[in-house]
């Protein structure tokens, strides 16, 4: 049996397969899931938007994003956004540029939603992914700033964004986030 050869990277639909990628292409396959690493679990508070960015690596068509609900609420609801980078005011979150919807928070296990249409990325590009919390505290799997390897704010120090508003108003735009968290959903994009 030769040895793998290239570069191990967990598949995010199921954490227990390691993907070998070859260096060049970082491991992009079609249909694949792909996150910063999310192995612990996180609450994410009741009314709340958490923010998280992500970086291009390379250039990709993507459909959609997912999470994964740890700890099922019997009511709980949770809707998923694309942004924009704001480059005005330092690496943040800008304008919506897709509220995904809905998913139903009250099972476990992976969740997807499927952009209105493919979306192509470039390499270098930012876009932030956004999950906002019904009125329930829900536990989903999560990251930390120290993973993404980003300076994410420039005020009060490199956390990820996360601001207070309320479920039944919908994602805010522009995103608004008034506070900082040093945990964030592990939200992941979902390969065309």
């Amino acid at each position: 049996m030769s040895p793998k050869r290239g570069i191990p990277i967990r598949d995010g639909a199921d954490r227990s397969k390691i993907i070998w990628a070859a260096p060049a292409s970082y491991g992009i396959e079609s249909g694949r899931y792909y996150s910063y690493p999310s192995t612990f679990t996180t609450y994410t508070p009741a009314d709340t938007t958490s923010f998280l960015p992500f970086v291009v690596h390379t250039d990709m068509e993507v459909s959609g994003l997912a999470i994964f609900v740890e700890i099922p609420q019997a009511s709980g609801l949770l809707r998923l956004g694309l942004y924009a980078s704001d480059d005005t005011i330092g690496l943040y979150p800008g304008i919506l540029v897709e509220d995904l919807g809905t998913i139903d928070a009250s099972t476990g296990g992976g969740k997807d939603i499927a952009f209105s249409a493919n979306r192509v990325w470039i390499a270098g590009e930012v876009w932030w992914f956004a999950l906002q919390t019904s009125d329930v505290t829900i536990a989903i799997r999560g990251t930390k700033e120290t993973l993404t390897g980003l300076p994410l704010m420039t005020i009060a120090g490199n956390y990820m964004p996360r601001d207070s508003t309320n479920y039944a108003s919908g994602l805010p735009d522009p995103a608004s986030a008034t506070t900082q968290n040093a945990v964030s959903p592990g939200i992941l994009v979902k390969i065309a």
